[in-house]
């Protein structure tokens, strides 16, 4: 929603400044953190309480806002919910926006087109290319193009033209996830390779609680973490790269980066940033890999491992880092750097989903937007 302003009056007209006031919202509204119970504001020097980043959650109506002030007087505001006409969307900057209708609201942004709906449906853009899906990974490759992992009750499943052709591992666990162009971690902690469990330098490899695989290459990368730390891995390649200062718990996010539990951002063996509540890693052409994070100094991009970083204080506190540089804030707006990104014209706000990958020098941004109010 846009922000919503209060004004509490001590006769209809005088401002009544440094009172507080008690905001309760209706059902389909929450918070901007999700949370739905009341929250107490004070009024500012002109008797205004203004109340940011509320989201709508459904999909139509006209719900009330109610406020009750510490003086006694109560008011209530009626707020119209409007879904949007279309949720889907991909971007890439510069040129016109698609849109794919057919995607219900609240599904969950993948990969370049693809979606993956509330009950289980996998999109590629406007067309269901499996169903029950309980975990989808897209990623862009060099040569075949992108290729769309997902898994479901029957198995594993990898796709490299959009979904019209699928290639079924049957034998990968229930419950896995999806981690890359046919790679899976089960939940008892394997990462299997197709149909099998994926064997380094002869030996299966297990107790990772953590992966991710990406492809900027015919080889690609495999990071994960185990009880010794965080690991990367080239397919083939009989070295495994062990980066024992990582520690267990983390989380791989990309090549040689991972993601402590108390909030230090790795890259291999060095700590690059602290306080770190969000971060992304894409492979991008030319330049290489690029390493987004937030903290609560703001948004951050390098492209060189950390070693030379570029900060973006505005970028709000809470925000998710997204890939090179862009971030999805509490509120549901989309930022590009320091500020809000710009989509022919208009400021992108009212997303609930959002990712960006960068195959060339242009990117694609994916993303859902939710109601507007």
């Amino acid at each position: 929603m846009k922000d919503v302003t209060l004004l509490l009056t001590t006769n209809g007209t005088t401002p009544d400044p440094g009172k507080t006031v008690t905001v309760t919202l209706p059902s389909g509204l929450t918070w901007s953190d999700g949370t739905t119970t009341p929250k107490v504001f004070t009024t500012d020097a002109s008797g205004n309480v203004t109340l940011t980043g509320i989201k709508a959650t459904s999909a139509a109506g006209t719900p009330t806002i109610t406020a009750t002030s510490s003086t006694g007087p109560t008011a209530a505001a009626v707020v119209t919910v409007t879904p949007a006409t279309t949720s889907a969307h991909t971007y890439i900057p510069g040129n016109p926006v698609w849109n794919w209708s057919s995607v219900p609201s609240g599904a969950t942004a993948i990969g370049n087109g693809v979606f993956l709906a509330q009950n289980g449906d996998l999109y590629q853009n406007n067309t269901v290319i499996a169903s029950g899906v309980t975990s989808a990974n897209h990623v862009f490759a060099p040569g075949p193009g992108p290729r769309i992992t997902w898994v479901n009750a029957s198995g594993g499943h990898n796709s490299t033209d959009g979904g019209a052709t699928v290639t079924n591992y049957p034998a990968v666990p229930t419950g896995s996830t999806a981690i890359g162009n046919g790679m899976f971690l089960t939940p008892s902690g394997e990462v299997w390779s197709t149909n099998a469990p994926l064997v380094v330098n002869g030996v299966p490899l297990t107790g990772v609680t953590s992966a991710i695989y990406e492809l900027p290459d015919s080889s690609g990368r495999l990071n994960y973490v185990t009880s010794t730390g965080g690991h990367t891995y080239i397919p083939g390649n009989p070295t495994v790269w062990n980066w024992s200062s990582v520690p267990s718990g983390a989380t791989a996010i990309g090549n040689g980066v991972f993601l402590a539990q108390n909030g230090d951002l790795y890259q291999n063996n060095t700590v690059i940033a602290s306080g770190v509540t969000s971060a992304n890693h894409v492979f991008a052409p030319g330049p290489g890999p690029r390493i987004t994070w937030v903290n609560a100094s703001g948004g951050h991009n390098s492209t060189d491992g950390g070693a030379t970083v570029t900060n973006y204080p505005a970028v709000p506190t809470g925000s998710t880092a997204i890939g090179n540089g862009m971030f999805l804030t509490p509120s549901g707006e989309v930022w590009s750097t320091n500020a809000p990104l710009v989509v022919n014209g208009v400021p992108l706000t009212g997303v609930t989903s959002a990712i960006y990958e960068l195959p060339d020098s242009s990117g694609r941004l994916n993303y859902m937007a939710g109601p507007t109010c």
